[in-house]
Formats: structure tokens, sequence, C-alpha cells
């Protein structure tokens, strides 16, 4: 599979991912594949070994199995040993740096000592023809992140798979935690050989109990959103239960398919397979202070194992080993210091790469005239910059003109790709224009992923309409352009102004947007604003239990009328700040339900999404289809506003303003 590494964190990505599995910031567009990752092609500019050829008078290349940021690893045949190994190479470019080498070695120095079924066996490390290179046991299998990237939509993987992975991983850390601490467990750094047997991989920043700290004080090493706060604060410091947090954070993320960011509900409470149980232990686990969790793996796994043991046909037990589950609130407390911490490490990682910029810029002198980016010209980023920053008056504006800042700053870098350069350009871009188009009642939909009908599909950025479109919005659109108001809401405007229109055909929705400059959304633009989020919930805004009266949304099917837009605080999605996407009224979309339908019209079948005070309990994830003649009691919609990409719309977007 293809990898992508994270500028902001270095984590490396999956193939297929928009935004970083960890932080969240943009990453390359790269086409979904369903099923095994495809193998990666030789990039001769990169890759130093060839097939057929022998390294260290040793080993026989025979593929190349893996790319990533700063290295290749390669299956080849050990002529010693007489069998197959993978060689761990270091790319030449970071051999002159002294941190990335000694985390290099450390990584054989350490993993040779471990000898543990559930731990990857390293052989040797040697140096040929100027590059780097460990040997160690080639595993056939797939990372743990690779087994939830094709876990399906939702990403979760089946609760005894869980157990299983947990027992081994939780294994292997209770031999280790005799000589070292990992600190950097993630799904990435397990592996899922196809007999089943699970391996722990890349103890590259971890450091013996015995030696001399690896990094300094102050220095931060692991990855965010799997980092307890005293790992954040001091990477050197931290003893065996810095891992258990990171397993925590896993676990929960095995369980419900995203990780416990924002405030995140209990795992059961998401999912009626999930044991309660499990949550205690994911919150004992994830606790913000070292003494609150397990004091070590084998404690884990013990409890681990009663939990899997406790759970009988619909009976649950409590196991007395695990305290009782804090208050909801505090344990949204607790899990919410994950993200907290991690978006203190990401914006502390923004700042250094802003200050490298700065210090490139010192040596190379100040940009020609005339200079260009791989995304657009830097006159052309010159003059949006100035649009957006003379623009930004509010909150939300200035918010989203910083995050166009930190975008460009970071396509600076040479060291990225040139594909790399282009879309962090790109997503700048995108920001700046958010900044300076967006208004009242509009939010911003940032670039990113939305899943729909089986699918997942990258989507730039947009502006959507908080609400649905008001009988009064409606009202003042029929006034001015001449156009009929709904039969079904004739004589009643006066009376329910603030209620969503309804009655209009998917015709007049097209007209009244396109009166304002806007358009109805897509399908996927509309499941992006309603759960497209980072651990945004997918069942309904609030989270994964139906409750009656969180929405407009009729518990039995009989409609109790339209509601005031925003009448309902628990119908609120949080992505664009978005009301009553569950219930009130159903939305058109502009997306035919047929695929080969170019340009709809009357009696073009067309998708509608969201619930409605006529509809039963209805899932986010739900979609239905509707005439585009139709005009029903409960059917409405509300507009998006396109951001232009490509620089020449910009261009043309720029000249049309004031």
């Amino acid at each position: 599979m293809e990898r992508v590494r994270c500028k902001t964190c270095a984590e490396i990505n999956p193939a297929g991912r928009a935004t970083c599995i960890n932080c969240n910031s943009p990453l390359p567009k790269v086409s979904i594949k369903i099923g095994p990752p495809p193998k990666p092609q030789l990039n001769t500019e990169a890759v130093r070994f060839e097939r057929g050829q022998v390294v260290a008078d040793r080993y026989t290349v025979l593929d190349l199995v893996g790319k990533g940021g700063m290295g290749c690893i390669y299956k080849v045949r050990d002529n010693i040993l007489g069998e197959n190994v993978a060689l761990k190479t270091l790319l030449p470019q970071f051999a002159q740096d002294r941190i990335v080498v000694e985390r290099f070695f450390n990584e054989a120095k350490i993993t040779r000592r471990l000898s543990h079924p559930n731990i990857v066996r390293v052989h040797d490390i040697g140096n040929a023809d100027g590059v780097i290179y460990i040997s160690m046991e080639f595993l056939e299998g797939q990372s743990l992140r690779s087994v939830m990237d094709h876990a399906g939509n939702d990403r979760r993987l089946p609760l005894d798979y869980v157990y299983k992975v947990l027992d081994q991983l939780c294994a292997a850390l209770e031999y280790a935690h005799k000589y070292t601490i990992h600190r950097d467990i993630k799904p990435e750094n397990v592996m899922i050989c196809d007999d089943g047997t699970v391996k722990l991989m890349d103890f590259g920043i971890s450091k013996l109990m015995a030696s001399e700290p690896l990094t300094g004080a102050a220095m931060v090493m692991g990855t965010p959103m799997y980092m307890p706060p005293e790992q954040l604060r001091d990477s050197a410091s931290v003893d065996a239960r810095a891992d258990l947090f990171s397993v925590g954070v896993m676990l929960y993320e095995m369980l419900t398919g995203h990780l416990p960011t924002g405030i995140p509900q209990p795992a059961s409470h998401l999912y009626a397979d999930v044991p309660v149980a499990l949550d205690d232990i994911v919150a004992r686990c994830v606790a913000q202070k070292p003494e609150n969790r397990f004091d070590d793996a084998k404690s884990l796994r013990k409890i681990l194992r009663a939990s899997r043991q406790t759970k009988v046909g619909d009976t649950e037990v409590t196991l007395r080993e695990v305290p009782a589950a804090a208050p909801a609130a505090a344990n949204n407390r607790r899990l919410t210091g994950i993200a907290l911490a991690a978006v203190l490490c990401v914006l502390t990682c923004l700042g250094l790469v802003a200050a490298e910029q700065h210090r490139r810029g010192m040596l190379a002198g100040t940009e020609p005239e005339g200079a260009t980016h791989p995304f657009g010209s830097a006159a052309l980023q010159a003059q949006l910059r100035a649009r957006a920053e003379a623009a930004a008056d509010t909150e939300e504006q200035r918010a989203l003109f910083e995050t166009a800042e930190a975008r460009w700053d970071s396509s600076q870098d040479e060291a990225l790709t040139t594909e790399r350069r282009a879309a962090l350009g790109r997503e700048a871009f995108q920001y700046y224009l958010g900044a300076l188009l967006i208004e009242d009642g509009m939010g911003f939909v940032p670039p990113g992923e939305a899943m729909v009908g089986g699918g997942v599909e990258y989507l730039p950025a947009f502006l959507i309409d908080q609400t649905e479109v008001t009988v009064r919005d409606f009202a003042r659109f029929a006034g001015r352009e001449n156009w009929r108001m709904p039969s079904l809401v004739r004589g009643t405007a006066a009376r329910f102004p603030n209620h969503p229109i309804f009655g209009v055909t998917c015709f007049d929705a097209q007209a009244y947007a396109a009166a304002n400059g806007k358009r109805l959304p897509t399908e996927a633009q509309w499941a992006r604003a309603a759960y497209g989020g980072e651990g945004a919930p997918i069942r309904y805004p609030w989270g994964g239990a139906w409750e009656r009266d969180a929405s407009n949304m009729a518990a039995r099917g009989q409609g109790r009328g339209t509601a005031p837009v925003k009448n309902f605080s628990q119908d609120y999605t949080e992505l664009a700040g978005c009301w009553d996407l569950a219930g009130n009224v159903s939305e058109w979309t502009r997306t035919p339900a047929n695929t080969s339908v170019e340009t709809p019209g009357f009696g073009t079948e067309m998708i509608v999404r969201g619930g409605s005070h006529r509809m039963r309990p209805t899932q986010l994830t739900s979609r239905q289809t509707a005439p585009y003649e139709e005009a029903r009691d409960d059917l409405g919609f509300r507009c998006v506003r396109e951001i232009p990409v490509e620089p020449a719309a910009i261009k043309k977007l720029l000249a049309s303003l004031p």
C-alpha cells in the first residue's frame, strides 16, 4: 500500500486517506482501492537497491515491500542464514542526521536484546554502499492500521478479534517492559501475520531501562494522538504505564472505528455489542495520572481475559478488579485530555515548521519576483492572503486565516514531494477563500473525506447553510424573483417564518439556490457536513443511540409538524455548525439516484438525505430517493456555496469581488 507521511506529526498514513489519522492535517489525494493493498512500485530516485542486487555480500534483494518518508523495507534472501528476511534501510539523505541515525541504531540495539514470539526479531545491523540497514524477521501479513482501514466504512473490528489482538499485544509488552519502554504504540507498529500472530514492531524511540536517555528532557517523540500527557511534556521520563495509555486509545479505536477525540462517548453507548466492562478498562488505561492506570501489562491482560469471559448471552458483569466507571463528565474530561494534549503538540510542530521556514528564508534571501509554487504563483497567494487578512474580522475568519497560513508555510518545504507541496498549497488557498467568503448563516466545511454509498470520496472545502432554508427566506426569494410559493405553505408564511420551507420540488430548490449564488449540495457534501468530521458520530449527531426528543423526528412515524430551525440543541453537528440534519424536514441534494444521469429533470429520481418530522428514527447515513417534481410536507433543502480550487478560477473570483 502507498504510504503518505504527515508533515505536521510525521505519521505514516495508508493510501486512501485525505487527512492524517492522528492530527487531521490534510494529505495528498489518494484513490481508494478495496482489497489487499497493492505492492509499491520501485522509484529509482528514492530507492538505492534493485532486484537481484547483493547487499553487503550477504543479502540478495527480492522485492521492495514498503516505503516511508525516511526509508525503505526490502524482502531479501539472507545467503548465510538461508532464509528470507526483511532489510530496513535509511534513505541516504537522512544518513547525516545525527538524531535520525541514533534512533535507527537504537531500534536495532534494543530489539536484538528482545526474544519473544510477539516481538519482531532483529538479526543484524550494517552499512552497505553508504546505506545503513537493519535485517529483521520477514513477516507475511499487514499492519493493524491496514486491517482497520479495510474493515468497512465504520473501521470497527469484531469484538473477539479485538480481544485476541490485545491479548498478544499485552503479552509482548509484559515481556518488553522488563527491558524497555516502547513509547510509540499505535496500529502502524502492530503487525498481524497471516497466521494470526501479533507482532510488535519499531522500538526506534524506546530507551533501555539501564541506558542513558536517547532524547533530551524537553524533546517530544512519539505519535501525539496515542501519547499520554506526561510523554507530551517529557518523552525521556515515562514508564511502562505510558505504553498502557496508548493501548487504551488503540482499544477504543478498534471498538468504535475512531479515536477518542472531542467529547467521546463510552464505546458501549455507541455500539450494543461492546461490553460495559471495556468502557471501564479504556477509562483506566487513559487516566491522565499514571498512578490511576493499570500497574503493568500483565494486570491489563488479566482484566481483558476476564472481561472476555464475563459476557454470557445478554448478561454482562462489570469486573471487580476494574474501578466503577467515573461519571460521564469525568470520563469525557479524561478522554478529552488526549485531544487537547495532541492539539498542543501539533501546534508546537507547526511552530517548528514556521521557524524552519524563516531560517531557510534568511539563508536563501527573499523570494525572486514572479516565483512560482507547485500550486499557483506566489503572487496569487500574496494577493489572496491580503484580501483574506483584511476580511478576517470574526473569530472564525481569523481561525481560517491562521490555518491557511500554516498550510502555506508547510507547502514551502522543499524536502516534500511536489505532489505534497501542491496539495498543501491547494488547501491553503481554500482556507484563505473560506476566510474571505464565509458569511453569517453559513459554515466552512474543510477539505476531507465523506462516506457515501459504501465508498469514500474526497471533497474540497465548501460553505454550507447552517440551517434549512426557512419559510421567510423562500418568501423573500419568491417576492424578489416573482416565483410562486409552494401550495402547501400558502397562507402560513407569516405565521411560521422561522420554520423550514417544505412542499418545494427539486426544481424550486435549485431556482432558489441559483438566485442566491449557491447550489444544492451533492450527496457527498451533505454527508461530509453531517458526519464527516474526525470522530463524529455517524448514527445521530448526538451519538450512537436514538433519543426521542433530541430532534424533530417522529418516534413512531407520526408527523408532529415542522419546528423552528435551531430548536433542538442536540441535533447539531460540529464540523460546520449545522442544525437539523437528523430531523425536521428531509433535504434535497443535486445527486441523481442513477449515476448515469448527467442532467436531472422531471421524472428523475433524486437522492434525499436526513430524517423528518414524519419519519421513524433514521440514521444520518440513511438515504432516500424522490422524483424531481415531488412536493411533500416534510421535504425541504439547504444550500452550499462552492469554493473554487484551481488558480484560474480563483483569479476570476478575486477579479469579480469589490
